[in-house]
């Protein structure tokens, strides 16, 4: 009887000290989760989740729910998006994300709101936008996701009409813009710009890429970049139907007012690119 005594109280007190750790582990001091959400993460990993993040909002076009996954991350903002959508770009990254940043930048920039600017010290030409403001430093390490690769249909296909239609070449000689550009415009058949769209640009020796929509005040279809005098350079849209080539700064006759005096200077110019698409 005493030995059975003695396996009931040790019983006993096995549960109630299951009891007391349970009730001490689950509501005195319950366990601490750290790191397991996304703004936790390593910087690599935080930068391939919203990669992902906008990789997924150009498949799926759930605004709010990429607004949710990005609002995990509080130094995220439409700059940041910005810069990030040139440098998966100009890395030849996933051309999806690259395009889902460029047009969540878009979006967000809309929903925030902005100080007024005085008109002289945004718009120092009709097509050229200058921010006052310094790019904004990254605290993302960021992976480029590879760009998928489509097989080629086993059956025979008409021949492929290329999305984008060259609509307009125009040189622009405006001497207030200090570096040639190749400016690109691209929009809808009625008139709407599309932000979020790839251009190649290839020189000899070289080539990167830039994107639509960084510069909404201009036009949500805008992009520009920077080349060199001298230089021929090719840009490339879409599935890699629509190439422009021999695109090269062309030389822009100056004015006696600008020379000071009584003979005119010349300077090199920029290319305006106006493409629908299709």
């Amino acid at each position: 009887m005493k030995k059975f005594l003695e396996w009931i109280w040790l019983a006993v007190g096995l549960l109630l000290g299951a009891a007391l750790g349970v009730g001490y582990a689950w509501v005195i001091r319950p366990a601490e989760f750290r790191g397991a959400e996304p703004a936790f993460l390593q910087p690599v990993y935080r930068g391939e989740y919203i990669l992902l993040a906008a990789t997924a909002y150009q498949a799926t076009g759930d605004l709010e729910r990429a607004r949710d996954r990005l609002a995990l991350f509080p130094e995220l903002n439409p700059e940041v998006l910005n810069s990030l959508a040139q440098q998966v770009a100009a890395a030849h990254g996933s051309d999806e994300a690259a395009r889902g940043l460029a047009q969540l930048s878009v979006l967000l920039l809309e929903e925030t709101p902005t100080q007024q600017i005085p008109t002289a010290t945004r718009y120092l030409s009709p097509t050229v936008w200058r921010t006052p403001t310094d790019p904004p430093t990254l605290a993302l390490t960021v992976p480029f996701l590879p760009t998928a690769t489509v097989q080629p249909a086993a059956t025979s296909s008409p021949t492929l009409q290329p999305d984008f239609l060259l609509v307009s070449r125009d040189e622009v000689c405006d001497a207030r813009i200090s570096q040639p550009q190749i400016q690109v415009v691209v929009r809808t058949p009625d008139g709407a710009g599309v932000p979020g769209i790839t251009i190649r640009i290839q020189w000899e020796g070289g080539g990167s890429r830039f994107v639509t929509g960084m510069k909404p005040d201009i036009d949500e279809g805008y992009a520009d970049y920077e080349i060199e005098p001298g230089k021929q350079y090719q840009i490339t849209l879409g599935d890699g139907l629509t190439v422009v080539r021999d695109l090269m700064a062309p030389t822009c006759p100056g004015s006696t007012a600008v020379a000071g005096g009584g003979e005119s200077v010349s300077f090199e110019g920029s290319w305006r690119l106006e493409f629908e698409m299709r």
